[in-house]
């Protein structure tokens, strides 16, 4: 009898087999870290909006009781602070 691993990843030999379109248009998100160029509004002030549902740029996950990860859409919140998302920030076909 043979023992089969089942969570053993593809072996993936062509790099040209992945979707590059796929990966390049990927949502990209913002942490609350990555605001203080923008506004004078502190990260944690940033973090206590979005636990209280009280902003619609982003979203908070708390899969495990202790620890909170925070997601910002960089578009949404740009236009919650009324300026144009920075290049940097822009997806890569925009």
């Amino acid at each position: 009898m043979s023992c089969i691993k089942r969570n053993k990843k593809p072996n993936v030999t062509n790099a040209n087999s992945l979707n590059s379109e796929t990966i390049d248009n990927r949502v990209r998100y913002m942490r609350p870290n990555d605001i203080k160029p923008y506004t004078d509004l502190p990260p944690q002030a940033i973090r206590e909006l979005l636990k209280q549902n009280m902003c619609d740029f982003g979203f908070v996950i708390n899969p495990t009781g202790k620890r909170y990860n925070y997601y910002i859409f960089p578009k949404k919140f740009f236009s919650w602070l009324g300026k144009e998302v920075p290049e940097e920030w822009k997806p890569a076909t925009e």
